[in-house]
């Protein structure tokens, strides 16, 4: 029987090497105060505008409001995370969808409805990015607290109705969340 020819084996054609993506960031997420808030982070029974603190109790929900801005000169794409934490201890996390890009320079408020079931003083800490899914120039920045008393009590004032949409506060944008 004869034996089959021997086809010589193709050379592979090179491929182009593959970008390396740029390892350095360009996005800064930190906290702010405009102008007409107590503090980066402001938390109350009910949501006012612009954010102040007047009570907090184990019988109302807590209104958490927080701003932020883009201090790099990248925008920033995809959503952002928000690790809320009571006492040194993440108990909830929210997310901002950022549809379409956090524009460097510009600021937005937020804030969401929780719980704090344990009266007494407590630290509650917002902290942007919480998982470092965002690569930034400066990390030490995400993190502002509001320190606040829980008391047992309650409040005959009924809390005003709830906003469907994005409420202003003195130009900035507040944000409504919902847990994850």
């Amino acid at each position: 029987m004869p034996t089959p020819p021997v086809s010589p084996t193709p050379t592979p054609t090179p491929l182009p090497p593959t970008p390396t993506p740029n390892p350095r960031p360009n996005v800064n997420l930190l906290f702010v105060t405009p102008p007409d808030w107590a503090g980066c982070v402001v938390c109350n029974f009910r949501w006012l505008t612009p954010p102040v603190y007047e009570f907090l109790s184990v019988l109302h929900p807590t209104q958490v409001a927080w701003a932020v801005a883009n201090g790099g000169p990248s925008s920033v794409f995809g959503p952002i995370d928000f690790g809320l934490v009571l006492d040194g201890r993440r108990f909830l996390t929210v997310r901002y969808d950022n549809r379409s890009a956090f524009l460097p320079g510009t600021a937005l408020g937020f804030r969401v409805e929780t719980w704090v079931t344990t009266p007494g003083r407590h630290t509650l800490t917002v902290v942007i990015d919480p998982d470092g899914r965002i690569a930034e120039t400066n990390e030490g920045d995400n993190a502002c607290a509001f320190a606040g008393l829980w008391r047992t009590e309650g409040v005959t004032l009924a809390p005003p109705a709830r906003p469907e949409e994005a409420a202003g506060s003195g130009g900035l944008t507040v944000v409504p969340l919902t847990p994850r």
